[in-house]
């Protein structure tokens, strides 16, 4: 199996996850830092039918999280592979950049400073971006809930994961932030990033810091926990729903598919 269980000083009760992963799936799950430059603090890969092993990487500045990247890991392959074949589905986003009119809310933001080909790139990063957080913030915190109820062991590094992210999000907070994105991108991630530390406080006691509590758009952020909080359906299913309803009430939801898990694009 994988990781080498003398090497890399993985808890035992994440290497025992490692080998569930491995006899539920078939295959095991691989971890790799990401040297340098890299988009996301980590980063989970499905493996696909020819496809040696899941695939976990993670940014090198966030190596004190790794363990706490694997056993978040696990979990969401468990849940995944615990749903029926045909109700696995990962969401492919549709478009490349913002739609028209964020897109020239964006450029009269930078005209003049910026040509049109830098803007293009910028609508583009932005428009993934709140993408793959609509798809992310309602799985993670779900999976975080369900590690602090079953892992009792593990809560001291949920802790220090969380108040890192808490610490991370905090310049979005910032007048400055606020002036680059336009106002469907900035409430969006605002939402999002109000629930996180709302859950960062229920579950793991990470202090919410002022600016989260006093957003613009706190109580939109107050809409989106009530319904992470009020969704039922357990595992990967509910992981779905609550996705879709956060992006609908982000208006975010005409911009991404689920397809079949195997047919995901890497």
């Amino acid at each position: 199996m994988w990781p080498p269980e003398n090497q890399l000083g993985i808890p035992d009760y994440a290497l025992d996850l490692c080998r569930t992963v491995e006899a539920r799936t078939g295959k095991p799950i691989r971890v790799t830092e990401r040297i340098g430059a890299y988009g996301f603090d980590s980063e989970l890969r499905v493996a696909m039918d020819r496809d040696p092993t899941h695939v976990l990487a993670y940014q090198e500045a966030y190596r004190p999280y790794r363990d706490h990247f694997l056993v978040s890991s696990c979990y969401k392959l468990l849940r995944l592979w615990d749903t029926a074949p045909e109700e696995r589905m990962l969401p492919a986003i549709m478009g490349d950049r913002l739609p028209v009119g964020w897109h020239r809310e964006l450029e009269r933001g930078f005209r003049g400073s910026l040509s049109e080909e830098e803007i293009a790139g910028i609508s583009s990063v932005l428009h993934a971006g709140v993408i793959r957080q609509v798809h992310s913030f309602p799985v993670d915190l779900r999976v975080e809930r369900e590690i602090a109820a079953t892992l009792p062991e593990h809560a001291g590094r949920q802790r220090a994961y969380f108040a890192r992210q808490v610490e991370d999000l905090m310049p979005h907070f910032s007048l400055t932030a606020a002036g680059l994105a336009p106002r469907p991108v900035y409430r969006a991630v605002s939402a999002m990033n109000v629930v996180l530390g709302m859950e960062a406080a229920a579950i793991a006691g990470v202090e919410e810091p002022r600016q989260f509590r006093e957003s613009r758009y706190r109580w939109d952020g107050e809409d989106l926990h009530r319904q992470l909080a009020e969704e039922t359906a357990p595992g990967h299913v509910g992981d779905r729903a609550v996705t879709d309803r956060w992006a609908l009430t982000l208006e975010l939801r005409p911009f991404y598919l689920w397809v079949p898990w195997e047919k995901a694009v890497r």
